[in-house]
């Protein structure tokens, strides 16, 4: 009977059609080509037995993507009809090939922002999801290489073979999985590691102006970690992650070749969304670069991450909400702007050691003011969310003071627990020191009579700020920037003039490292200036005082200035000269008389002569013709090449003494001859100060300027001693002229 059944016309027609449906092309051909046998051969349990094992073994093999399509394009924003389920931040690709990031999910279309040229995308094209957060490779695999936003390599030394990747966004680690700073970061700047010290897992802020050196500090800090990776315990090793935000190519490009130069590409990797690049791509960068940064930090291992800048991203941020038609806010930034850069920089810590590893991530943000407002809408944003601000001025930068960190301003909120011992030691008088100089700097310039107090705090602070400057691409270690600034807190270099510092400053390192290496080892390993080794840094710097000679610092006060007497005398500053050959007799003694009224008494000046002999001769005039008691020291820093070998102009000496009137106290310094010419060099070293006291010539004026130029200039090695100068025992290296031998003088010349 089932033979016969099966053999009929509209059975075997729906046996067919069944298999057909479930997909069973097998069992299709069994009853097209063997339902004539079956009825013979098969018995209907192996029929049911074949139908049943085929019906379980059906599995349905289609792939259902959810697809959507472009309504509109432009400016790297992609409206899309569908993907009702696609997620925040999920990547979406379109059908030219394209990657974009979902971020406005609407009622109706989907904004998404597109990483790359949107004109290869059309209205009507189909986007698909890929039910995949934007992700980035991270590992050691990136170290040395640069890569875009995206983690795609960009330095055409082939692919990345990473072996894990980690979402761009991500949660920030709580409270209990973090520890407090206690772990020094340092970057190699005496004046950041002094004064602003920076730790692991702390968020430190380099703001400031375009061009004032924001990058340069960055950029140092990377090359200074070279020291620190050649460490033997990997434990204390530091990589170090660069994220260019919105740059210039070639300034990437110089960075990067920077690193190589100085071999610490090894330990670094470079993220790179310039300003030719996409926005959204600018937005992700630093997220991109964080991600790389956190997978050393959730290893035990440390790493430190620079933005430079966040400025940029803000910028980018801005035009892609502003497309995507979010209400804007302040400065037209939207209202999430703060979240924006809070959720990034929160994400550096320093990781608790017994659940986490006791791995860290350090943070270096970089906002440009514009003008110096700080109190714009995102620095203000960023200083309160990082942990302390680095400070940095276009007015200090012009002046030469590099990094120009303003200390008043700069501030680290972890203080002295990211320092060593040994730089505790020694910085902990300097911010004080530094303070107090800014504060009475304000004073002095008006000319007021100061007190030896007062005079001292401006000295030390000029030191400290001279010695605080420091070259590019120059970082110190922690145990060379202790010594350094120890000769400056502890006042060796309070007789040295200004100038010299830095030469001192080389030399001295010099000194110690050729022959003291044992107190830099000692400092390195004990992290802590001890007893012993602060004994043995005493008796270094007396041995180094002893065989080194140094110009002597000025006498304090104010340097008399030669420029051109081209104003009203009411508008000539307090001891301020100004003369210049056009200088008429009217003039200068119209200036005189102003002098006389004005200058404040009992003051300490050092006139500087810089122009010709008869320039020389009015501003020493106009100065040494004030009927009051005066000390000043004169240098003499211009002598044209034929007087070179006179040593210190002997005409300019000679005007001076013939036109002494009152009781002014002269100091004449005397030049240390020269080894090579046997002469007398004009650029020797400066001793102390020999004073010549004389009061005579009651009426100068009535001597001509001619007359006065038509004086003998003659200047040998016994010039001085047929002038009555002879040397004096109690004040070594000068040269004295009592008040006998000066009359005689001005009696045989007048």
């Amino acid at each position: 009977m089932l033979s016969r059944l099966l053999t009929r016309g509209p059975l075997r027609a729906t046996a067919a059609t069944i298999a057909a449906r479930t997909c069973l092309p097998a069992t299709s051909r069994l009853l097209h080509t063997t339902a004539p046998r079956l009825a013979a051969k098969v018995s209907p349990a192996e029929v049911t037995s074949i139908l049943e094992e085929r019906i379980a073994g059906f599995k349905d093999h289609k792939d259902v993507d959810e697809v959507g399509l472009v309504l509109s394009v432009a400016d790297g924003i992609a409206r899309i009809y569908g993907l009702n389920n696609v997620q925040a931040g999920e990547m979406v690709e379109f059908s030219c090939g394209l990657k974009g990031m979902a971020l406005n999910l609407e009622t109706d279309n989907v904004g998404v922002v597109v990483f790359g040229e949107d004109r290869n995308i059309l209205e009507g094209d189909s986007v698909k999801r890929t039910k995949a957060i934007v992700d980035v490779p991270v590992g050691k695999e990136l170290l040395g290489r640069v890569v875009d936003g995206l983690g795609n390599p960009i330095d055409d030394m082939g692919p990345i073979n990473a072996k894990q990747r980690s979402r761009v966004e991500v949660k920030a680690p709580g409270i209990i999985p973090r520890q407090s700073v206690s772990e020094p970061m340092s970057t190699g700047l005496k004046a950041v590691d002094s004064l602003i010290p920076i730790g692991r897992g702390q968020r430190e802020l380099i703001i400031g102006d375009r061009q004032t050196g924001k990058t340069a500090i960055a950029v140092d800090t990377i090359l200074n970690q070279k020291q620190v990776n050649e460490n033997p315990d990997p434990t204390k090793h530091l990589y170090c992650v660069y994220v260019a935000i919105g740059q210039k190519r070639s300034t990437v490009a110089q960075i990067v070749e920077v690193l190589r130069k100085f071999g610490c590409m090894s330990y670094s990797t470079v993220v790179a969304a310039t300003a030719s690049d996409p926005a959204p791509l600018q937005y992700l960068a630093p997220y991109s670069g964080c991600a790389m940064g956190e997978y050393f930090r959730d290893n035990g291992m440390h790493s430190v991450i620079v933005y430079d800048d966040l400025s940029k991203q803000a910028v980018a941020y801005r035009q892609m909400s502003l497309l995507l038609r979010r209400p804007p806010g302040r400065e037209a930034y939207p209202g999430d702007v703060f979240y924006l850069h809070s959720r990034l920089l929160e994400r550096a810590a320093k990781m608790n050691a017994r659940t986490k590893k006791g791995g860290s991530l350090t943070a270096l943000p970089i906002i440009e003011t514009q003008a110096g407002d700080v109190s714009a809408f995102i620095p203000t944003n960023v200083i309160s969310i990082t942990d302390g601000q680095i400070f940095l001025e276009s007015e200090l930068f012009y002046k030469g003071i590099r990094p120009a960190v303003n200390v008043g301003l700069s501030v680290s909120r972890v203080g002295s627990a990211a320092q060593t011992k040994a730089m505790k030691q020694v910085a902990g008088t300097l911010k004080l020191e530094l303070a107090q100089y800014r504060e009475v700097a304000a004073f002095a310039q008006f000319g007021s009579d100061l007190d030896q107090t007062t005079q001292q705090q401006l000295l030390r602070g000029g030191i400290l700020t001279e010695l605080l400057k420091q070259k590019q691409y120059s970082p110190m270690a922690t145990e060379v920037e202790v010594v350094t600034i120890y000769a400056g807190v502890r006042g060796y270099l309070d007789k040295v003039a200004q100038k010299e510092i830095p030469r001192f400053e080389t030399m001295w390192l010099e000194h110690v490292s050729q022959n003291h290496p044992d107190i830099l080892k000692a400092i390195r390993a004990e992290h802590l200036i001890s007893d012993t080794t602060e004994e043995n840094l005493k008796n270094a710097m007396d041995e180094f005082l002893t065989i080194n000679e140094f110009e002597a610092r000025h006498a304090q006060g104010v340097r008399l200035q030669l420029l051109d007497f081209e104003t009203d005398a009411k508008q000539i500053e307090k001891l301020t000269i100004l003369a210049n050959d056009k200088c008429g007799t009217k003039k200068w003694r119209s200036m005189l008389s102003t002098l006389r009224r004005e200058a404040a008494e009992d003051q300490r000046v050092v006139v500087t002569f810089e122009q010709s002999a008869r320039t020389r001769t009015i501003a020493g005039f106009l100065w040494f013709s004030l009927n009051s008691s005066r000390e000043a020291i004169i240098r003499d820093t211009w002598v044209s090449p034929r007087r070179r070998r006179q040593g210190l102009a002997s005409d300019m000496v000679l005007h001076l003494v013939v036109f002494l009137v009152g009781s002014p106290a002269l100091s004449v310094p005397r030049r240390r001859r020269s080894s090579s010419s046997g002469g007398v060099a004009t650029s020797g070293r400066v001793g102390s100060a020999a004073p010549i006291t004389g009061g005579f010539l009651a009426k100068p004026e009535l001597l001509s300027l001619q007359k006065l130029l038509a004086y003998p200039l003659q200047g040998s090695s016994t010039f001085w001693a047929s002038l009555g100068f002879v040397r004096d025992p109690t004040l070594p290296g000068c040269l004295k002229l009592d008040r006998e031998d000066l009359i005689h003088l001005i009696q045989t010349r007048a």
